[in-house]
């Protein structure tokens, strides 16, 4: 599959451009003892404030979906999910399933075997939304949405799910399609790697997570790379988690703001 289909972190890098290009109104200090002498400014009932605020988030709501439904256009989006043509396909090939709420921080992507096992993927869309700290600078000015670098590694936890037999759980980062592992914990019940409630993180917590990944026998760090592999999590999907993170991350921030317009409406 190309690369060139995988527009990583695009509707940042589009609607981030689009923000630095608007006009911007300079900000002038005000010495603190003017402020607090200053008598002039206007009285504003608490209703007019809370209806500029709905307004503004409104705007903010429709700007997202022209962001959105501009990129899809140009995209070719297809599917339930409005991803890419390209991804969508490639993602129905993997076998995996996206689990999706808008209340939820983790996007879940969900691949049953044939043998009954579980490959579960997930992603904090959280993350995704935030730029590294170097992403952006501070005094330059943006010329074109290529200029703009947004983070190229992004955290994901992996976890093969077999059911009695314990399940095994897989942090790491995702880099062009190559899963750089941190720490591999087993754990003798599946639920442990998956739910989360006050039991299973105390439990959790208390479990040996093993020592960093890269200190392990490179024989035995290639064969647990070829397992994980052969469970689904290869390049070809990989390569996918961009682009889909993205998607998912811009409807979760849409879901957002309607969610405080709601509670001030």
């Amino acid at each position: 599959m190309s690369r060139a289909i995988l527009r990583i972190n695009a509707s940042n890098i589009v609607r981030q451009a689009l923000r630095a290009s608007a006009p911007q109104v300079t900000r002038f200090a005000v010495p603190a003892f003017t402020r607090a002498l200053s008598t002039s400014r206007p009285a504003f009932s608490s209703e007019a404030i809370a209806t500029e605020l709905v307004a503004r988030l409104t705007k903010e709501i429709d700007y997202e979906n022209s962001v959105e439904a501009e990129i899809a256009e140009e995209s070719g989006s297809t599917g339930q999910y409005r991803l890419p043509k390209e991804i969508d396909n490639e993602l129905t090939k993997s076998g995996f399933e996206i689990v999706y709420s808008p209340s939820k921080d983790e996007l879940e992507l969900v691949k049953k075997l044939d043998n009954g096992d579980v490959t579960r993927v997930f992603v904090s869309l959280g993350a995704v939304a935030q730029p590294a700290p170097d992403a952006f600078p501070e005094e330059a000015e943006v010329e074109s949405a290529e200029e703009m670098e947004m983070p190229e590694m992004m955290d994901i936890n992996v976890v093969i799910d077999r059911a009695a037999q314990g399940a095994l759980s897989i942090h790491g980062q995702i880099d062009e399609g190559e899963f750089i592992i941190s720490t591999i914990t087993p754990y003798k019940d599946g639920k442990l790697a998956t739910i989360d409630d006050a039991n299973t993180a105390a439990e959790r917590r208390n479990a040996y997570e093993g020592p960093y990944f890269y200190s392990l026998d490179e024989d035995l760090q290639r064969s647990i790379q070829d397992y994980i592999q052969s469970r689904g999590v290869d390049t070809t999907f990989l390569l996918l988690l961009p682009e889909i993170a993205e998607t998912f991350e811009n409807r979760s921030y849409k879901t957002y703001l309607a969610s405080i317009r709601d509670v001030v409406a």
